[in-house]
């Protein structure tokens, strides 16, 4: 049984953007910084880094966690760290030194980009919508037919295999465009898929090796680079999950495996080096390129580079840089334009689908970097709050599901915690998988009452009751969700047939 309603990836719908404050941070005092980290540490679980930087150079280098999960090898600040989608500033920054040169054009089509491209809109598209994010090619990484690609890959024994590139292509064909082409902007991986393969069609055709020969021997990265299926990549930190049953390794599997997309990765001094480098102007020829990188105004998305949302003392702190998540790994790279001031942040952990940030999955990274400029603007940081499921895991673990249950109802009503619901209805979820339906029925009873208008509490509640044999409570549950979803939000379907097959079950 699965949520009905996804949380993640709020953050990255293009939406309207507040006018940011202006101030510049100092130096955090060290103390302090090592305090907040222990304090977010403490309450959330944060396996990772933090790197801060200012016009002086570097301000703060910091790890905390567990960096191989299994044998208790702790992080350290040099840490090798997956950098998900910050993978896509550096194909990025490539695709417009490629322009720059004369290479390709950001008015090319994909069909003069790709030659041969099978894709219906190839005549559409242009090389700065899939930049920006306004291509309207729908994110394929979450389709059935990418999951599956995927799962056979991971199938593969021995050396790691790369990816079919023309059968990806043929996965993004699939769906029809969301809309046309620079009328919107929506995240997807496909367009840096794409931007991938232009990479490689216009710059030798390797793109690991365009990576190093333009990013990294240039600037001396040493401690960076691309993460493969089945790989092991010394000094780099593997990531681990948490779940009612406990902590699962991730064995550095790689979704995707395009360098492009999100399977790079590096240190935080090579993050900062890079990234810094790139604000200073030292990667292109021309400064009216960075420009191009950066969103515009009233825009989330630019041409490589995105609005971070820096909540800080409830005032939106201006940040431009690029943020990622590919479970359990989260990082983010982020530039107060006009101060000089750099933050890297990475975690490896993750609280059943991540600890979220306002409900995307990327909770640790952002309570970090927050806290950190809130130091150095003077504020005091935001005190991190409980994981209602990180809680609940560990009672579960110590004293079994009876006494985790009632030390719910306890942590509500005494601490501070992040979005209860959401985590109420995925430990309810969890429960149901595990074949522990009776407490998963006295979880809804006790939490629907409380947040009545939750979608994915009633979704659960139903099929828990439906499981004890109580189709008329789950009949009624069922036509709560409905009274509480849009009347056109696509989830009805799934409710309506979920409803059905409860009735026709009691026949």
């Amino acid at each position: 049984m699965t949520m009905l309603i996804s949380t993640m990836a709020a953050s990255l719908a293009a939406a309207a953007v507040q006018a940011p404050a202006a101030t510049c941070p100092t130096r955090p005092d060290p103390a302090a910084a090592s305090a907040l980290l222990d304090s977010i540490a403490e309450r959330r679980v944060h396996d990772g880094v933090a790197w801060m930087s200012g016009p002086d150079g570097i301000w703060l280098s910091e790890a905390r966690g567990i960096a191989v999960p299994g044998h208790d090898i702790a992080y350290v600040p040099e840490q090798r760290v997956r950098t998900a989608s910050i993978s896509k500033m550096l194909t990025a920054i490539m695709v417009h030194q490629l322009v720059e040169e004369g290479a390709i054009g950001y008015g090319d089509t994909l069909a003069e980009l790709l030659p041969g491209v099978d894709l219906a809109y190839a005549e559409a598209v242009q090389l700065h919508h899939l930049l920006s994010h306004s291509s309207g090619i729908p994110n394929m990484q979450y389709s059935d037919e990418a999951d599956a690609y995927e799962a056979e890959l991971l199938l593969v024994e021995g050396a790691p295999t790369p990816p079919d590139m023309d059968r990806w292509i043929a996965i993004i064909g699939d769906e029809d465009l969301s809309f046309a082409p620079g009328t919107d902007q929506s995240y997807s991986n496909s367009n840096y898929m794409l931007l991938e393969q232009v990479v490689m069609t216009h710059d030798g055709g390797d793109f690991e090796r365009s990576l190093q020969r333009r990013l990294y021997a240039p600037l001396g990265l040493e401690d960076s680079g691309k993460a493969h299926f089945i790989s092991y990549v010394p000094g780099l930190a593997m990531g681990r999950t948490r779940t009612l049953d406990g902590w699962y390794e991730d064995l550095q599997r790689r979704r995707l495996s395009s360098g492009g997309v999100g399977s790079l990765y590096a240190s935080g001094k090579d993050m900062l080096t890079l990234f810094n480098a790139l604000w200073a102007g030292d990667l292109f020829r021309h400064p009216a390129t960075l420009e191009r990188m950066k969103p515009q105004p009233g825009k989330m998305f630019g041409m490589g580079l995105n609005r971070v949302p820096l909540m800080v003392a409830g005032t939106e702190v201006d940040a431009i840089g690029h943020d990622g998540w590919s479970p359990p790994h989260s990082a983010m790279v982020a530039r107060l334009p006009g101060c000089g001031v750099s933050l890297f942040v990475s975690d490896s952990s993750a609280a059943h689908y991540g600890a979220a940030r306002r409900g995307d999955g990327h909770g640790e990274i952002f309570a970090i970097a927050e806290g950190l400029v809130a130091l150095g603007l003077g504020e005091t940081p935001k005190t991190p709050q409980h994981l209602l499921f990180e809680r609940f895991a560990d009672r579960v673990t110590a004293k079994g599901y009876a006494a985790a249950l009632a030390g719910v109802e306890e942590d509500l009503d005494t601490l501070d915690v992040e979005a209860p619901p959401r985590d109420l209805a995925q430990i309810g979820a969890e429960l149901l998988e595990r074949g522990k339906d009776e407490e998963a029925r006295s979880l809804y009873a006790m939490a629907v009452p409380r947040y009545p208008d939750d979608i994915n509490l009633n979704f659960g509640r139903a099929a828990a009751l439906l499981d004890g044999g109580d189709t008329a409570g789950a009949v009624a549950a069922y036509d709560r969700v409905l009274e509480l979803l849009p009347a056109d939000h696509q989830a009805r379907g799934t409710v309506e047939a979920a409803r059905a097959e409860a009735l026709a079950g009691s026949e």
